[in-house]
């Protein structure tokens, strides 16, 4: 999910389709497949527990009052947990003003952004889940190729690298509750054969590590799919990925904002990944995207999106909940579902705590 907040950069420009392409391959896709029965899933609330943060430069720049506006949103609308997306992000982070191991900096003689939500979150009773470095050429780089493991190699360093930072810095902070890998996964990037070979075994490795320096703690990983993808290929993926590798937890996006998928298909899609995640026995959580794209690729503009209704969103939420444990991720609530995003958000946050109060 590389998107939506406020830069609205990542997958959505840079790994999805043209949109009026991407369109008429769902349209394809989805005249093979028969609308499939939910399979059981123990039943959850069909409501947000967790949203993403995406970090960008001016949140370096926030007071303190406005984070804490942020974290009383939060509390209002009953999260428990955030998502960090990522710490840093190419060449800045945002865990320490000076300049990382990575060569990254931050901005010096400020209070790290990631510091704050930390804290925030120990003072909110929340916990806070800490995204590694991410490359924004990834879509780009990590491709088939000469040069695929040895971008690997790279990407293993810059992570491993982070996570020891992160750990050393807030390992023992009572609201850190474990590593997020910002690189979302398309199982249609990695062919079976060398390609997936060589993304098994980073991050295989990669998990090996992040357990190391986090004991206990959730190690998540995420990815999408799509009408250009079966579900059973997509099970087959995430079942492959799942039983090598140490992560506790993976996460699938929706895809409704990007209109990756209709809503009429996402049961399908979310079967298969709850038996990828069931059969390697691996927690699977649901994100559901709580905006609606209206430029990008596909006009020849940049990613933009708006607050999507909550009479939009609530069927988003009720086909989720039985398949996501401990609740529902929402990308994003400061963003689109509260009035930090504008009175369209303003007016999904009220609807959304309005429908709460009614379901009491």
């Amino acid at each position: 999910m590389n998107w939506g907040m406020g830069n609205t950069t990542g997958r959505a420009e840079q790994g999805v389709a043209h949109q009026i392409v991407r369109l008429a391959v769902l349209a394809m896709g989805l005249a093979c497949l028969a609308p499939a029965a939910p399979m059981t899933a123990p039943a959850g609330p069909a409501r947000f527990s967790a949203t993403f943060i995406q970090l960008w430069a001016d949140h370096w720049n926030w007071p303190q009052a406005r984070w804490q506006e942020t974290f009383r949103h939060f509390r209002a609308l009953g999260l428990k947990e955030i998502y960090l997306q990522w710490t840093v992000y190419d060449g800045l982070n945002y865990y320490t003003p000076g300049v990382n191991s990575l060569g990254a900096t931050g901005q010096a003689g400020k209070n790290p952004p990631v510091g704050q939500i930390l804290q925030l979150a120990r003072e909110s009773g929340m916990s806070v889940h800490l995204g590694l470095a991410f490359d924004s050429g990834f879509w780009q780089n990590a491709k088939p190729g000469p040069q695929l493991a040895g971008y690997l190699a790279s990407q293993y360093r810059r992570s491993a690298s982070t996570a020891a930072e992160l750990a050393r810095l807030y390992g023992r902070d009572a609201a850190f509750a474990g590593f997020y890998i910002p690189e979302e996964l398309d199982d249609l990037m990695w062919p079976a054969g060398q390609p997936r070979d060589l993304l098994v075994d980073h991050f295989a490795r990669l998990s090996r590590e992040l357990e190391t320096l986090a004991p206990g703690k959730a190690l998540t990983i995420s990815g999408y799919g799509g009408a250009r993808t079966e579900p059973a290929k997509l099970q087959a993926f995430w079942t492959e990925l799942l039983s090598r590798t140490r992560f506790t937890t993976v996460m699938f996006q929706d895809g409704i904002g990007v209109g990756n998928l209709p809503l009429a298909y996402l049961r399908q899609y979310l079967d298969a990944m709850k038996q990828a995640a069931d059969q390697a026995e691996k927690e699977l959580r649901v994100i559901v995207e709580t905006f609606r794209q209206v430029d990008g690729e596909f006009n020849g503009r940049s990613f933009r999106a708006i607050p999507a209704p909550f009479a939009l969103l609530l069927p988003q939420m009720q086909i989720a909940s039985p398949y996501s444990a401990g609740g529902l991720v929402a990308f994003t609530v400061s963003d689109y579902l509260t009035p930090q995003g504008g009175d369209d958000a303003a007016r999904s946050y009220q609807s959304y705590l309005d429908w709460m109060t009614q379901a009491l």
